[in-house]
């Protein structure tokens, strides 16, 4: 700035939280704190989240923060590390994780879980155990834990421990097959449903969402599809397939929602609601599942997703199987 009135106020923002909406390490936050330093009077005030309530932060961030202030250096000693980690199979999709807990000379904040060798979860919290779900059937899994504080120092990573999933049951039937189908939010015109390809019984298998074979919504609103089977049927399992590509914000659903009914009027859920798994930051496909069912009948199937975010949301197959 070369002209300015004699009251010109320069004000930075100094980003306050990660990729994901999280508290934003001290150490990463101080140092944009210090990078816009030469060129403003003060702060005024900050948060470690501007999109949640302050009161929801641990309260470890705050006395991180003020023994920074009275000591003029940010906390650089790292939790201990995480022991006694163990992985048990549940079923055909799901591990779960326990260990023991770190200590930290402030306090730890939360664990990071890597699944063969991929950060896929942070957890921020101090709890010590973790359920990995939406897992592939019949597969070998390891998994290492790694505490943190709310400086953003790291402890080494855990001891691996491993486990195999459950073998898969083939349902050889996809019911939904060339069947017509219903949305409460048509696909964007720029990625528009071609067709039908929802129900094709193709998955692209590719992560280049100009595919064809992709639809894409950019809403943060729960948006619901209703598949029409034709006559009532038995079913055994239940897909969609989601696309993540993080650089071009497009995110998997934070739920999905099966439901069935005899007159597309009155809807029964199926099962529990999926929530959003476990996944890298990778650009990857997902498919959300719920199988092993028993006693589901139904004409129509209904998928209720609420979306990750405002941004896009990109799918390719939703498939019913006996």
């Amino acid at each position: 700035m070369t002209v300015a009135r004699p009251t010109t106020q320069l004000w930075s923002d100094a980003e306050t939280f990660n990729g994901d909406f999280k508290p934003m390490d001290l150490n990463v936050l101080l140092a944009d704190m210090n990078a816009a330093k030469p060129y403003v009077t003060k702060f005024l005030s900050f948060s470690f989240n501007h999109y949640i309530s302050p009161q929801q932060v641990n309260p470890f961030y705050y006395t991180t923060y003020k023994n920074y202030v009275n000591s003029g250096v940010m906390d650089s000693t790292i939790p201990t590390t995480p022991t006694s980690l163990t992985a048990v199979t549940q079923n055909v999709m799901t591990i779960n994780l326990n260990w023991s807990a770190a200590t930290d000379n402030t306090g730890v904040v939360g664990y990071k879980i890597y699944r063969n060798s991929e950060l896929v979860w942070t957890a921020y919290t101090n709890g010590t155990s973790f359920v990995d779900t939406q897992l592939n059937a019949g597969t070998l899994y390891s998994y290492t834990i790694q505490a943190f504080d709310a400086a953003g120092n790291n402890s080494g990573q855990s001891s691996s421990a491993s486990a195999t999933t459950s073998a898969a049951t083939s349902y050889p039937t996809n019911l939904a097959l060339s069947k017509t189908y219903t949305t409460t939010i048509p696909a964007d015109t720029a990625y528009p449903d071609s067709g039908g390809e929802l129900t094709n019984g193709v998955y692209d298998g590719t992560i280049v969402y100009q595919n064809a074979a992709f639809q894409g919504r950019n809403t943060g609103s729960l948006t619901s599809f209703t598949i029409d089977l034709g006559t009532s049927q038995s079913i055994k399992e239940l897909t969609a397939n989601f696309l993540q590509i993080k650089t071009g914000f497009i995110f998997l659903p934070n739920t999905v929602t099966f439901s069935v009914s005899p007159n597309n009027t009155t809807f029964t859920q199926v099962g529990s609601v999926i929530t959003k798994p476990a996944v890298s930051a990778a650009d990857q496909n997902k498919i959300y599942r719920l199988t092993n069912l028993t006693g589901i009948t139904g004409r129509y199937v209904k998928i209720d997703l609420l979306p990750g975010s405002s941004a896009w949301t990109f799918m390719d197959e939703i498939q019913v199987r006996q």
